[in-house]
């Protein structure tokens, strides 16, 4: 990619970029994106929690853009674009692998034994630095958690617990990782690896998982679709209270005549380029007034 980039667009996917939650989507909203993301000066990465194989599959399904990074299984893998379909960041892989010392999934399950109200996910969910759990109906994820993390004190492990909750399914979701891993963490490390400017740096989220994302010191956008609770639980943390400014709540706008976002998925998403980075978005949308 020639030059310094003007954006690099960090998005979860499920709700967020993808329209699979209850409320509508804008029509244009994902075509608008698909042209931003062809721009030679922006860089795209999803950030999720799917791994490599169902990102693709999603990508196919919604007619996403093509990322140029996949920051996968809640940040316990990244993967970069090449020639050949995509490469794992090797040097991420390893700084896992030390820390775990020849612990992964698989052992610490065993370790952390039967988890009341818990279901391991499909193992086509799971990855070596990564063991997740469904737990339904969602209310009984209090109960679990509190388990989960008397099990995790008592074994004293380096596992960072991540939890949140799917509305469509009524569904709480857990993520075991390793403590080095996280969204956020991966991001980091990414960012920092490849040397990008912070400051043009923006990441969008919906959900709890994303929430060390949401309050961080990069620019975010919290897209409209996202629940309430959410919304209340970063209003009162000190992360957002110390740096309000760096995080964006979509609400819907109309940016010119005949083009109205509603502020959800990847309205939202949109919005937030338009709230931090206007010059670009207003190029964004007079060319498409062109196509």
């Amino acid at each position: 990619m020639p030059g310094e980039p003007n954006l690099i667009l960090f998005t979860d996917m499920d709700r967020t970029l993808m329209p699979n939650g209850h409320q509508p989507e804008s029509a244009q909203a994902r075509p608008l994106l698909r042209q931003l993301a062809k721009r030679e000066d922006v860089i795209l990465v999803y950030v999720t929690g799917r791994d490599l194989g169902r990102v693709e599959t999603a990508i196919e399904e919604y007619q996403l853009p093509l990322p140029d990074f996949v920051i996968g299984d809640v940040g316990s893998s990244i993967y970069a674009k090449s020639a050949d379909g995509w490469a794992q960041e090797t040097a991420w892989q390893s700084r896992l692998a030390r820390q775990w010392h020849g612990l992964d999934a698989a052992k610490l399950e065993q370790q952390l034994g039967a988890l009341p109200g818990a279901e391991k996910q499909a193992e086509d969910r799971l990855g070596p630095f990564k063991l997740s759990f469904d737990v339904h109906p969602g209310r009984r994820l209090p109960e679990t958690l509190r388990h989960l993390e008397q099990r995790l004190s008592e074994l004293e492990l380096p596992v960072t617990l991540i939890h949140s909750i799917d509305e469509t399914t009524d569904t709480g979701l857990i993520d075991l990782l390793p403590t080095a891993a996280s969204k956020r963490k991966a991001v980091e490390w990414i960012v920092n690896h490849h040397h990008w400017p912070r400051s043009r740096v923006l990441f969008a989220g919906d959900s709890g998982n994303d929430l060390d994302l949401l309050v961080s010191s990069f620019r975010s956008v919290l897209v409209a679709n996202a629940t309430e609770t959410l919304r209340q639980q970063i209003l009162t943390l000190a992360d957002y209270q110390s740096a309000p400014d760096s995080l964006y709540f979509a609400q819907g706008f109309r940016p010119r005549e005949g083009l109205a976002l509603n502020g959800c998925y990847a309205s939202g998403i949109l919005e937030g380029v338009a709230h931090f980075f206007p010059e670009l978005f207003h190029e964004l949308v007079e060319g498409h007034c062109h196509v």
